[in-house]
């Protein structure tokens, strides 16, 4: 049966359904673009490799502080020492607690065959673990040049991992009018996003491993920023709750003990440190041109020992149970640093993967890339800082 109206047509007496939807064609996201995420990665250089498993080479300066190792008389010349290898024939070592100074006449091995007290200061009685420096040689005149020096390189290798998102949809979909627009261009941006986000994650975060248990498709995983730092444990700091300013000056001097090529350290806070840091620092923290470092917010802070720039990222956060990675500060110096992809396999999208009898389509980006980290004694994790 029909149904009269009586009255004026309105928004209220006719079927909803016969109105057009007002639809705004932008779809508003949480995280619009990757920027506040990608940090790491965008920061560090670049290079291209022509094998999975790269390598890059780290060589130490000589060993030049070391510890006695037992009490020793005044007049001992067998001194026992903790790091023989670090000694030759000829150097000059002072005892930094009392300033004697004796010369080694037999080195390599421990105990070394030592003259006491060749400079000003006579020869004194050493305690166990008293600090010793090596100063360096000193040849009689007419001597000869003596045993040659140097110091073996390291070969440290990371692998690079394949990063793959795929994505698409089927030809009905495509054929359909969406009020976002077109599906392809849309999906394409958002996955673009994603793929680089996960990157991140892996640069951060990832432990070096390879699963070969299926010889014909090898996994690898590539190792991020923790798991390196943590490896050499060299400057691994623990807050155990309360960050105080002499515990982040103490960790800023270590990260700037040695020099690495720069005065800089970039720190990746969470948004938990980030705040605990403003207030710790309040008046001192200077702001940084968007347009100068990474686009974004990032404060500077002038120490005697360098400059850090302090940037928050967003992916060092907790769990939902609280734990996590919102405790801690990564510092890194960017210029040891490396985004490294295996040639021809950088970040590429490649459209319509889909098998020939597919109604529809499918892309996916593709990446197969490694992180490479130099020096960790230049780097440093401060972990443990509660709000």
């Amino acid at each position: 049966m029909p149904t009269n109206i009586r009255v004026a047509e309105s928004t209220k007496n006719v079927p909803a359904s016969r109105a057009v939807r007002d639809v705004s064609r932008e779809i508003h996201y949480v995280d619009p673009n990757a920027s506040p995420y990608v940090l790491m990665s965008k920061r560090a250089g670049k290079r291209s490799v022509s094998n999975t498993e790269f390598e890059w080479i780290e060589k130490q300066r000589p060993g030049e502080t070391d510890q006695v190792n037992g009490a020793q008389t005044n007049v001992d010349t067998a001194i026992e020492v903790d790091n023989p290898t670090f000694y030759f024939v000829d150097d000059l070592v002072m005892n930094m607690r009392t300033r004697e100074i004796f010369r080694v006449t037999v080195a390599g091995a421990s105990p070394l065959t030592v003259v006491r007290g060749v400079g000003s200061v006579a020869g004194t009685a050493m305690n166990d673990n008293d600090d010793l420096i090596i100063i360096g040689p000193a040849y009689p005149e007419g001597a000869d040049a003596g045993v040659e020096r140097s110091v073996q390189e390291s070969f440290i290798t990371n692998y690079t991992q394949p990063f793959r998102h795929p994505f698409g949809t089927t030809g009905s979909e495509a054929a359909t009018e969406n009020y976002s627009g077109r599906d392809r261009p849309r999906l394409q941006k958002e996955f673009a996003r994603e793929h680089m986000i996960a990157i991140e994650k892996a640069f951060l975060l990832g432990q070096k491993n390879i699963d070969a248990s299926d010889t014909g498709k090898p996994r690898r995983y590539t190792g991020g920023f923790d798991y390196w730092i943590q490896l050499a444990g060299t400057n691994v700091v623990d807050a155990l709750g309360t960050l105080t300013e002499p515990e982040l000056e103490d960790f800023s001097r270590r990260v700037f003990e040695a020099t690495g090529g720069s005065d800089t350290r970039v720190m990746f806070v969470s948004s938990n440190v980030a705040s605990v840091l403003n207030q710790l620092a309040a008046g001192r923290l200077q702001t940084v041109p968007r347009d100068k470092v990474y686009g974004i917010a990032i404060s500077q802070w002038d120490t005697i020992h360098g400059t850090l720039f302090i940037v928050k990222h967003r992916l060092l956060k907790n769990g939902p149970g609280g734990t996590g990675f919102g405790e801690r500060i990564f510092a890194a110096d960017p210029k040891k640093l490396r985004y490294t992809a295996l040639r021809t396999r950088d970040t590429q999208l490649k459209e319509n993967i889909q098998n020939p009898s597919y109604d529809g389509w499918k892309d996916e980006y593709l990446s197969e890339v490694g992180f490479e980290i130099s020096n960790p004694e230049v780097h440093g994790i401060l972990k443990g800082i509660t709000a």
